[in-house]
């Protein structure tokens, strides 16, 4: 957890610059989907006030605050020198959108404390950095420290559907808007329909008003709520209810940032890339919408890591939906070990493989994919998954 005397300086020289220009700053978390939340809300306020834009995949408090100012992630003193040179000559946004990412207990509750967020959006609560937290109702109770830092006058977008984020929507001081498929949702999800050739359909109820379109980018039910918690924050923020179907039209536009459900097509393959930081139960969603892929599917899946005690239990879970979502399963970490023997023992077994690292993954891919071909990747952030597009991008 962040607490030394340089950090602190930074935080307040952060508290500082938001205050002297009156910036809304809008911080955006959960367990997953918040660079594409973060993303979408760019998409609907790009026409409504000056914005600046954190970069995808903070992975801590240092780079929020780094984001907020606007300045290159380097030593902190380096930070505090760039931020006042560029305050003077550059003109300053109106609205601030950062991630608020969960790593380390204290870390969001900290942040959370020290900055001066307007508006907050917890996306939901699954089950990565369980090793830390020991169970998921702390993963929640750290998470919605953010909103729990607002003052009444202020908003925190909640998603309802999730248990632990609607059990605790009473304790929150400022105004909660609420959106899922539950009817006490003030943006509410009446239908969702998934495709990996189309993409998603939504319809959505706001204020009374029924709102339908198609979402070719989107492909999973999880980056659908993505969007729809970015336009519960844009409901709030802009106040313009008369262009409701206005936002919701740009929102139809919205695609995931590489390595957040990102589709790259390389050669004739597809490629679905959830390689950035992917939790279990994104992986589980996202192998139930890979079933239906033409062709070969091909899941590439490294370990999902911090999952603790419940590891085994998780991985083997991935390993059941792999049978009988894909035709080949490559198995990247100690951890997928455990995956593939669940894949194995099932009663229609997939074609696995075992590699070490993605590095050797790339490798051995290399010729042995053709066109038509549907890959699904996957892992966490240390797993370095992501380094397999690099070489399928590159032929090596």
């Amino acid at each position: 957890m962040i607490g030394g005397l340089r950090q602190r300086m930074l935080a307040e020289r952060v508290r500082a610059y938001i205050t002297r220009h009156n910036i809304q700053l809008v911080g955006i978390t959960g367990s997953w989907g918040l660079a594409l939340t973060k993303r979408a809300l760019e998409v609907l306020l790009a026409d409504y006030v000056t914005l600046r834009v954190g970069r995808d995949g903070a992975h801590t408090s240092i780079q929020v605050l780094a984001d907020v100012l606007g300045v290159p992630r380097e030593g902190i003193l380096g930070m505090l020198g760039v931020s006042k040179i560029r305050e003077i000559f550059d003109s300053e946004p109106q609205v601030i959108l950062t991630e608020v990412p969960l790593r380390m207990p204290g870390d969001i509750d900290w942040i959370a404390q020290e900055l001066l967020f307007t508006y907050a959006a917890v996306t939901n609560v699954h089950s990565s950095y369980e090793e830390l937290f020991n169970r998921k109702e702390l993963i929640a109770h750290e998470l919605l420290s953010l909103p729990a830092s607002l003052k009444e006058n202020q908003v925190a977008v909640l998603n309802l559907d999730d248990a632990l984020l609607a059990s605790f929507a009473d304790n929150i001081q400022a105004s909660v808007t609420g959106y899922g498929q539950t009817p006490a949702s003030d943006v509410r999800i009446l239908r969702v329909h998934t495709s990996l050739s189309k993409g998603a359909t939504l319809a959505l109820e706001v204020e009374g008003k029924q709102l339908e379109g198609m979402f070719p980018h989107l492909h999973t039910t999880l980056q659908v709520q993505s969007c729809v918690a970015a336009f519960a924050l844009w409901y709030e923020m802009v106040g313009e209810k008369k262009n409701i179907e206005q936002a919701f039209r740009a929102l139809q536009r919205v695609a995931p940032p590489h390595g957040y459900g990102s589709k790259h097509v390389i050669d004739g393959i597809q490629v679905y890339n959830n390689a950035g930081d992917a939790t279990p139960e994104s992986v589980l969603a996202d192998l139930h919408t890979m079933s239906r892929a033409s062709g070969r599917l091909i899941a590439i899946l490294g370990d999902i890591t911090h999952l603790g005690g419940e590891a085994n239990a998780w991985h083997t879970q991935i390993g059941e939906e792999v049978a009988q979502a894909a035709d080949i399963f490559i198995g990247v970490g100690d951890a997928m070990r455990v995956a593939q023997t669940a894949a194995l023992k099932c009663e229609h077994p997939v074609d696995t493989h075992h590699f070490m690292s993605a590095r050797n993954v790339g490798k051995w891919l290399h010729g042995y994919l053709r066109k038509g071909d549907t890959v699904y990747l996957a892992g966490s952030r240390e797993m370095r998954m992501q380094s397999i597009i690099q070489r399928l991008q590159h032929g090596s």
